[in-house]
């Protein structure tokens, strides 16, 4: 017998959604944009693209900017993606109390506080949390073996897409590839789902990098030196000694790097300001150099850096709400909006403030992966929040190696998933002594 809601529960959970799509829309619109939504803007209203960020929703971009110039149809994309996602589990979901609390969480401050910047973490975190969404939806659904290729093919073009946004994306994606298998083709060997997850995780990974090459068409910017600078400069702080190549050893003093080093820069500084970043490959080669010597000879010091830097980001966060459009010459702003006023003030009251930790969803991440772990004998549907908090887990501690400034938006995924693999194992565990009675 398939299960459904009555026509009442049908019309709260759509017009609840449609209520909360109608208000992340119109708090953000025409989209929020940071510099770094700006410089992605401009790439695409150039048609010419950099390494800086993945290039990939900057060519996206370039295709909506025929229908209409500016941030809205790639902020409609966000928030249509996300809210779709939301009343797809929704409807399948048995318990009428347990849709609601999933809406009313999808509502909360920390999941929609970004949901309306132009970013690839807010597409990223959209495109996964659809990829969840499917997977649920499919759940137990007999369907034949031509359907269950398209299907698996369709949940392969999501995950290449998400790898496409964020370099990193592929130890979120990895979990969530073996589950999409899982789901698709059944679990008899668990052992099988997760090779495949592997094999594919890396060809996507391969492929996105030419694609990502193609599409810059040779201009590499180098981002990678941001993080070998801030890496040096942990170090070099640390042991009261100048580590940096030749060519940065006038620029970056030993006293300016003492002045300019701070758990939340991420190193930013030194290349926006002080301008240390190259394209000369010899410099790059000897960085490189500097930054490999500094690795085998002060390993201790490395790893307090990396551990100190994602402290603070698991702790603080420099950006908790971005609401607004920097200044720029194309004539993109925010008009009055009294929509946008409640959500600033939602998302930036006391109360949303306290939730704005990223430690407590990659905390959340850990607690639930570790009870599944502990139910998955007793329910095999387990390994939906299973895999899925897994996802989130893998996805936090990348930020580990890359020592990123402290920014909430690093762990938007971390944040989806604690929330969504929350909501899971409640389900599933309603659902288990629902079939007991």
């Amino acid at each position: 017998m398939v299960y459904q809601h009555s026509r009442l529960q049908k019309w709260i959970i759509n017009l609840l959604v449609i209520a909360g799509c109608a208000f992340t829309i119109a708090s953000a619109y025409p989209g929020f944009m940071s510099f770094d939504s700006l410089d992605q803007y401009v790439q695409a209203k150039n048609n010419v693209y950099n390494d800086w960020h993945p290039p990939f929703m900057a060519w996206l971009w370039n295709k909506f900017l025929y229908i209409i110039d500016g941030p809205n149809l790639m902020m409609f994309l966000f928030n249509l993606t996300y809210w779709f996602s939301i009343w797809l589990i929704a409807t399948k979901i048995k318990n009428f109390a347990l849709c609601i609390f999933l809406i009313a969480l999808s509502l909360s401050p920390v999941m929609i506080n970004f949901i309306g910047v132009i970013w690839k973490d807010t597409f990223l975190f959209s495109l996964l949390i659809l990829v969840c969404a499917i997977l649920f939806t499919i759940k137990g659904i007999k369907i034949s073996r031509l359907r269950k290729f398209l299907l698996f093919s369709l949940l392969v073009v999501i995950h290449f897409i998400a790898i496409l946004l964020r370099h990193n994306a592929i130890t979120a994606v990895l979990p969530l590839l073996i589950l999409s298998i899982i789901t698709t083709f059944g679990n008899r060997r668990l052992i099988a789902p997760i090779l495949a997850g592997l094999f594919i995780s890396v060809a996507l990974f391969i492929a996105g990098q030419k694609v990502n090459d193609t599409l810059c068409k040779g201009r590499h910017l180098h981002p990678e030196q941001q993080l070998m600078i801030f890496d040096l400069m942990g170090i070099s702080q640390d042991i009261n000694k100048n580590l940096m190549p030749d060519y940065l050893q006038s620029k970056l003093t030993l006293d300016s790097i003492k002045q300019y080093y701070f758990y939340s820069s991420g190193g930013l500084y030194p290349i926006f300001s002080m301008h240390c970043n190259t394209s000369d490959p010899d410099k790059l080669h000897l960085l490189k150099q500097a930054w490999v010597s500094a690795i085998k000879n002060h390993p201790k010091e490395l790893v307090k850096h990396k551990y100190l830097v994602f402290l603070y980001l698991q702790s603080e966060s420099s950006l908790v709400t971005y609401n607004s459009i920097n200044e720029n010459k194309y004539g993109i702003v925010l008009k009055p909006n009294r929509v946008r006023e409640t959500f600033i003030s939602y998302t930036e009251g006391s109360f949303a403030k306290t939730l704005y930790k990223a430690k407590y969803y990659t905390w959340g991440c850990l607690i639930i992966l570790a009870t599944s772990l502990l139910l998955i004998r007793k329910n095999e549907q387990i390994i939906y929040p299973l895999l899925i908090s897994l996802s989130g887990v893998f996805y936090s501690l990348t930020y580990f190696l890359l020592s990123p400034t402290s920014d909430l938006r690093y762990n938007y995924w971390t944040i989806g998933a604690a929330i969504i693999s929350f909501v899971f194992l409640i389900n599933f565990h309603l659902d288990k002594k629902k079939l007991l009675r």
